[in-house]
């Protein structure tokens, strides 16, 4: 047999195994978490502590940095792990489990031991223009239990409690007072 033949297969053989390798793997491990791209939106995770993780997503190609007022910590050091299997993307750390599908970008948030905690059903960026400045309005959508409230959300002069199934417009006005982020 021909040494040199042996050789180019060889060679042939590590350049398909590296390949196959190179495109399985959708997504980038940071030092903080990971970055992917899917359905035409770029999406960072950043891990704020092991039981703290933000999702920033914005529209594929363009290019975006995140400053916020409401949120002054830094991302921590934390001890994590990523594979993925079958579209999906796990992110582990001791605290929380994050199942992203790699071909859609939505996100599913577990605790440790397993058990669901929040799962996103959509989102969406829809280009507009705010009288001259191009920009996007945004909507983004979960998975709630049966019978779950919504409270918060601001000042709304409603009369309600829970929000659940009512649709709100995020936009200040002379009579109410909106909080883009709740908790139950």
């Amino acid at each position: 047999m021909n040494f040199n033949h042996i050789k180019n297969t060889a060679v042939i053989g590590t350049m398909v195994v590296l390949s196959v390798n190179f495109s399985a793997q959708s997504y980038q491990k940071t030092d903080s978490g990971l970055k992917f791209s899917a359905d035409n939106l770029n999406v960072e995770l950043k891990l704020y502590g092991e039981n703290t993780v933000r999702i920033i997503k914005y529209p594929e190609g363009k290019s975006f940095e995140k400053n916020s007022l409401s949120v002054i910590k830094k991302e921590q050091k934390t001890t994590f792990s990523v594979s993925e299997s079958k579209n999906i993307i796990s992110l582990k750390t001791n605290g929380l489990n994050i199942l992203i599908n790699a071909e859609n970008g939505m996100i599913t948030y577990t605790s440790a031991s397993g058990k669901e905690l929040l799962k996103e059903t959509g989102s969406d960026f829809k280009p507009f223009n705010d009288a001259g400045n191009q920009t996007y309005s945004l909507s983004q959508s979960f998975q709630l239990e049966k019978d779950e409230p919504i409270y918060g959300l601001g000042i709304l002069q409603n009369g309600k409690m829970s929000q659940r199934n009512t649709d709100i417009k995020m936009i200040q006005n002379n009579t109410g007072i909106l909080y883009r982020f709740s908790s139950r």
